[in-house]
């Protein structure tokens, strides 16, 4: 999502300063209470829903949100490693199955998953593009769009002949067409009566493959899709045939925001969950429906949307000198921080600019970062969880802001300092390249490792060598 449309949701959702940081605040309550009520009602096998016929879905869902929301949230480690473990002895038959199960480990490990894994559901793929229930099964919607998830969630190294194409290609050929479907939704095959749940997992199956290689284009489809859902939504709520409920209105919220996150109907649909949740912290007490629509609210979080004054490497940043820059003299600061000598510039608990390397930690390698940057063999890098106002030098304004450095700054997008993964430590995924060598300003690039499906190492994160602020307590329940 580039940088014009994180900024139409953040002006759509606020009249002021006052007014975002009340909806901050109101939005991210609601999503820890949901948190709050998945984490009290995992039973004993760590699945959730185990009454019900669908505990796999409901477990791997609901282990695949906990995980997205861990940096930003109170998360139990235990709950979200006890629930990963049910999922990991989840049946790989079927492909909603499979595709599922390596969604929520691509969650919690940051994209590293079994490659045999991701052969399995490769192999399942029909001659049309699509998948089935099981290989050779008709090619479906909802089976198609999960895989596409999962491979793209697992960073999948698309061999040739493709298989990526082909199924981007599947669902754009199956979407309904005015005329003679009357509409620009998905049904679960073609052709077939648009739904809320098909159409939404397509479209934000075909974002996510076209954010994942730009070689893919699928604007026109996402466009169309949400001129449909426009038309389909009722008091605030999505649901098929009029059946509104808060999964299908959580999946259109991250439809929707793949194509307008200032759209009018994202805030209404904000508003019918808001007013649609239960006093447990639940909808309608059910733990996918909980999951769903927390996991749409976190999309629209105006604290998504906001970003850190400081620039990647200005480990002296609270000296106030304008512009920033990296220099020999950030070496020098950031040796005698670890030396208790000088302080660190936090933007809201986290010493941002001290992280040279982009690890979303402090530690001695950071050091390392900004001689190999300086010496011209390596380059700056920032945490994605604190990105900063100015990445590159050219971003940078011509005067120093108001307030600047406005070191112990709080209040701005994250509401955590951020943390080590939980489960199965792994390749980092949450580094951007800022500046490269020698100071040239470059676009701002997911600097994922790409290593052999069959050579993946796994890289552990240490604890920091300068402790970090404590995390701030969960907010107390409704």
């Amino acid at each position: 999502m580039n940088k014009s449309k994180l900024l139409t949701i953040v002006l759509s959702l606020m009249f002021g300063i006052i007014a975002i940081s009340q909806a901050q605040a109101d939005i991210g309550q609601i999503i820890q209470d949901g948190i709050d009520y998945l984490e009290a009602n995992q039973d004993e096998s760590g699945y959730w829903g185990t009454d019900k016929e669908t505990p796999y879905r409901d477990g791997a869902v609901t282990v695949d949100v906990l995980a997205r929301l861990d940096i930003d949230y109170d998360v139990d480690s235990e709950i979200l490693e006890s629930g990963y473990q049910a999922v990991n002895l989840m049946s790989t038959t079927s492909t909603d199955y499979l595709a599922r199960k390596i969604i929520a480990a691509a969650s919690v490990n940051e994209g590293v998953v079994d490659p045999d894994l991701l052969d399995s559901l490769a192999n399942m793929q029909n001659d049309d593009g699509g998948w089935g229930y099981q290989k050779y099964y008709g090619s479906n919607t909802l089976e198609t769009a999960l895989a596409i998830k999962a491979l793209v969630a697992a960073s999948y190294e698309d061999p040739e002949p493709s298989v990526l194409t082909p199924a981007g290609d599947f669902l754009v050929t199956t979407q309904n067409s005015d005329p003679p479907g009357g509409d620009f939704g998905w049904g679960f095959v073609s052709p077939g009566d648009s739904k809320v749940f098909f159409t939404a997992h397509a479209v934000i199956a075909l974002s996510a493959l076209q954010d994942y290689d730009a070689v893919y284009d699928f604007s026109t489809q996402i466009a169309n899709a949400f001129s449909w859902l426009q038309l389909v939504i009722y008091d605030g709520g999505f649901g098929s045939d009029g059946n509104i409920n808060a999964y299908e209105t959580g999946l259109a919220i991250a439809a929707m925001v793949a194509h307008d996150p200032g759209a009018q109907e994202v805030e209404d649909a904000w508003g019918y969950l808001e007013s649609t949740q239960l006093t447990n912290g639940s909808w309608d007490n059910d733990a996918y429906s909980t999951a769903m629509a927390i996991y749409g609210l976190h999309l629209i979080n105006p604290a998504n949307f906001l970003d850190f004054a400081y620039f990647p490497g200005d480990a002296n940043m609270s000296a106030g000198v304008w512009p920033p820059a990296v220099t020999g003299s950030d070496v020098t600061y950031l040796v005698n921080y670890f030396g208790g000598i000088t302080p660190g510039c936090d933007l809201n608990g986290f010493y941002c600019s001290g992280d040279a390397n982009g690890d979303c930690q402090v530690l001695g390698s950071d050091v390392t970062a900004l001689v190999n940057y300086l010496i011209g063999i390596g380059p700056i890098s920032y945490c994605e969880d604190y990105p900063p106002t100015w990445p590159t030098p050219g971003d940078l304004p011509p005067n120093a802001p108001d307030g600047w450095p406005n070191c112990e700054s709080v209040g701005v997008a994250r509401t955590s300092p951020p943390k080590t993964p939980l489960i199965k430590p792994a390749l980092n995924s949450r580094k951007n390249e800022a500046i490269k060598p020698g100071g040239n300003t470059v676009k701002k690039e997911s600097s994922i490792i790409k290593e052999n499906q069959n050579d993946k190492k796994k890289k552990t994160k240490v604890i920091s060598e300068k402790p970090t602020k404590p995390r701030i307590k969960k907010p107390s329940k409704k």
